[in-house]
């Protein structure tokens, strides 16, 4: 949470942020983080000692054995570290806030917007599929990219519980990849008696129990009939 999200009257925004590794996104990509890296490590030890090695004539023996394995390990280490911190690039382009208006999500250069008089139910929010995240030519744009992906690769498929409603979803004018994932992810959520595709939110993809924090104040504030849904539906 940021100095940003006090407690007030509720006549002011707060913002909430992923600044730490609490975060559910950083719990869910835990067994990754450790699994992820040792299957790699042996594959790359296999390929080096089996394959690599033996073509620059090294011959069987402790010694490549052991070549194999430090050089894996060096190059194992070093993905892991680009990893961590391409991850908390892709992390710290999360924002969720609300407000007397409604409630905004930013994700990964897609925002999610609902006004509170927009919010329709409480509902099964999927984390959108495909790669989010600002490219914008630059080294860093493409490391957001990246981590975002690993990020949504790694969440819960099953998504969460969320509020659903008719409201604005839009990708950053200057990031192409996250238009082209909004677009394979329009009427994710359901759509309206009109067809029209509905917004989905779920703010734990940022606040940790937000139910049981401000984020449920406001909404039992401003929409205490989705307040009892979300706890009916939680059980």
């Amino acid at each position: 949470m940021t100095p940003e999200a006090v407690a007030n009257d509720f006549t002011e925004e707060e913002r909430f942020t992923v600044e730490d590794t609490r975060s559910r996104a950083s719990r869910n990509l835990r067994s990754a983080v450790i699994l992820l890296p040792v299957v790699a490590f042996l594959l790359l030890w296999f390929i080096l000692n089996g394959l690599l090695l033996p073509a620059f004539g090294m011959e069987a023996g402790q010694a490549r054995l052991w070549l194999a394995a430090g050089i894996a390990a060096v190059v194992m280490i070093g993905l892991v570290l680009l990893w961590l911190k391409l991850q908390r690039m892709g992390l710290e382009q999360s924002w969720l806030s609300v407000s007397p208006q409604g409630m905004c999500l930013k994700d990964g250069g897609i925002t999610r917007e609902l006004r509170w008089e927009q919010m329709t139910g409480i509902g099964n929010v999927k984390p959108m599929r495909g790669i989010e995240g600002g490219i914008g030519g630059s080294s860093a744009g493409v490391g957001q990219a990246f981590a975002a992906g690993v990020n949504r690769a790694a969440q819960n498929l099953s998504g969460s519980l969320g509020i659903l409603g008719r409201g604005a979803l839009e990708a950053d004018a200057d990031n192409p990849l996250a238009q082209k994932v909004l677009a394979q992810n329009l009427g994710s959520w359901g759509t309206d008696a009109s067809g029209a595709p509905l917004v989905g939110i779920a703010p734990d993809a940022v606040v940790d129990d937000w139910y049981q924090g401000r984020v449920g104040d406001w909404l039992r504030r401003f929409r205490p009939d989705l307040a009892a849904e979300y706890e009916r539906q939680r059980g």
